[in-house]
This record gives structure tokens, sequence and C-alpha cells, in this order.
């Protein structure tokens, strides 16, 4: 996991256009919430969770003029995603550098989430838009 803070538009390559930009912003004192780059994230979460080939096999054949069959089928990739666990590993990692962020009022980071590669080389990322949700991280009772 990156720090927005220390990322700059040189780390294009690493960090994406976006990425690097917001490091700059931050850099300028401009005001820019907190927040966390992974460019690995994605992929460990589709190979752990060994989904990337039933989302694959949705979006063989998709009919993009068609919103209904477009629906039905977002709707069923969104279903792999959430019915599919987060590995241990990268939900520790989540959340101690989650935590390390500033709250405002005692209440938690509101961080956006976004599911696109700064390459958008693999198979998964040429397939899927990003996504975007602004949530922030429920804590599990153990």
């Amino acid at each position: 996991m990156l720090d927005l803070s220390e990322l700059r538009a040189s780390d294009i390559a690493l960090a994406g256009g976006k990425g690097g930009n917001l490091g700059e912003m931050i850099e300028e004192g401009l005001p820019v919430p907190p927040g966390l780059l992974s460019t690995v994230a994605f992929d460990f979460f589709i190979e752990k969770s060994g989904i990337g080939e039933h989302v694959l096999r949705e979006l063989r054949g998709l009919d993009l003029k068609s919103t209904t069959r477009l629906d039905g089928t977002s709707s069923k990739i969104r279903d792999l995603f959430e019915i599919s666990d987060i590995p241990r590993e990268l939900e520790k990692v989540i959340v101690t550098e989650y935590t390390k962020m500033k709250t405002v009022d005692g209440n938690p980071a509101m961080v956006a989430v976004r599911s696109l590669s700064a390459t958008g080389t693999a198979k998964l990322h040429t397939s899927l838009p990003t996504c975007t949700r602004f949530l922030p991280p429920k804590a599990k009772s153990k």
C-alpha cells in the first residue's frame, strides 16, 4: 500500500496518472483527503478468491446494446465480488493502513475505493470499468 502523499507525477508506471497527480496536489498543499493506493490488491483478491474465470465467463459474448443483459451481467459479477471473502492477509494490510488515516470529528475517514490498475494490462482490468464507492470499513467483531 502506498500513501498518496508519497506519490509524484513521475510515479505514473506505479500509481497511474491520478495517483501521481494526487500526490503532487498534496505536495503543493492543496486540500486532498488522505488516501492509499494499491496496484496489486485487486489482482491478489481475484487470484485468492478464484472468481477471475467466473467474471470473464460472464463477460464473454456480452451484448453491449442490451441494457437488460448489461444489468443482469453486472448484478452477477457484483454478486461474485460480494460473496467472496477478502483474504485475511489483504484485510490485515488494509485495516492497518486505514487506521493510520486521520479521522474527522472522531468519525471514520471516508475513502474512495477504485478497482482499476495503474496500467490496465491485466485481463480483468481491461474488461471491467472503474468502480468507485465511498465507504468506511466496518469493524468485525472477533
